[in-house]
């Protein structure tokens, strides 16, 4: 049986009060990965001390670079990896302790795809005393697609897929072949995951629930929104745009795409509105029409409205 090797590449920045619990369940993984790397993204407090001291330390790379951002974090570990498979996984969450074991034996049996999505599952940093964040991990179907043609066709017909990367592994091979990498706005994760998909052509996916998401204070998914993120939405319509223009000859592709469109186009209209950030009419209108869907014109019909009731 052939077997598979996986880099686990970890940016952390100003993680002090978790990366130690992080590294934990790296280190207890009931088959190491073959290769961990962290970049730690110019944090100014005690996390770079904190990986130094650990006892996982010698085996792990660290790469110290000045503050860039997690996308160009990420993009300093591909550069860096040696694994057949990459795994983005983020500095204040956790594994489960099977994580390596299962995944390289669901890889192996799988015939090695180009991608494999699992589950995960979120839980309350103690920290955190309330908040309306809920968000689901678990994918909605599962099976093993020899093709892209068969597993879109399953995909149009489910809910979107989430698209953060620690809650899939890929071949190395992917990015360096087709120069994909992160950018450094906010939204890196979804700006990359359709090129990403569109260029993979064996899937596997997965309930299997591998990762746990800490919900904490201060972390990106309960922050109010400021004017980087509604840049980060613009930068994923622009993307999606241009994506749309490259598949039009593809009716699945572009169906996907369009689908995407749907929900980041008023997303970004009330992103906008929130952080005070000046909107792009012309991309907006552009990226509705682009979308043909009703349920977002709805959405932004409401958010328009519910605007000039407030002012």
């Amino acid at each position: 049986m052939t077997d598979c090797s996986i880099s686990i590449i970890i940016p952390a920045y100003n993680v002090e009060d978790y990366i130690c619990e992080t590294l934990d369940s790296v280190a207890n993984q009931t088959q190491a990965p073959d290769e961990i790397i962290i970049i730690n993204d110019g944090s100014s407090d005690n996390t770079s001390a904190l990986i130094r001291s650990h006892y996982l330390i010698s085996k792990i790379k660290l790469i110290e670079i000045e503050n860039s951002g997690q996308g160009i974090a990420r993009n300093i570990g591909i550069n860096e990896a040696k694994s057949e498979y990459l795994y983005f996984f983020d500095s204040d969450d956790l594994l489960v302790s099977n994580f390596i074991e299962q995944l390289k034996e669901r890889l192996i049996i799988g015939g090695k795809p180009d991608l494999y999505l699992f589950s995960g599952k979120s839980f309350l940093d103690p920290m955190l005393k309330k908040t309306t964040f809920n968000s689901s991990y678990i994918r909605s179907f599962e099976g093993e697609y020899d093709s892209q043609q068969a597993f879109f066709e399953k995909l149009i017909k489910e809910p979107e897929l989430s698209c953060s990367p620690c809650l899939y592994v890929s071949r190395r091979s992917l990015w360096n072949n087709n120069q994909l990498s992160f950018n450094s706005f906010y939204h890196e994760d979804e700006v990359v995951f359709y090129p990403l998909l569109f260029k993979a052509s064996t899937y596997i996916i997965s309930k299997d629930i591998f990762f746990l998401r800490r919900i904490r204070p201060g972390s990106t998914m309960i922050r109010k929104k400021e004017i980087k993120h509604a840049e980060g939405q613009y930068a994923v319509l622009t993307s999606l745009l241009k994506m749309l223009t490259e598949n039009r000859a593809n009716k699945i592709n572009s169906r996907l795409i369009r689908r995407r469109l749907g929900i980041f186009t008023p997303s970004y209209l009330t992103t906008s509105y929130i952080a005070g950030k000046k909107i792009d009419t012309s991309l907006l209108l552009y990226s509705l029409v682009a979308s043909r869907s009703m349920k977002a014109s709805l959405r932004i019909a409401k958010t328009l409205a519910l605007k000039r009731k407030i002012t």
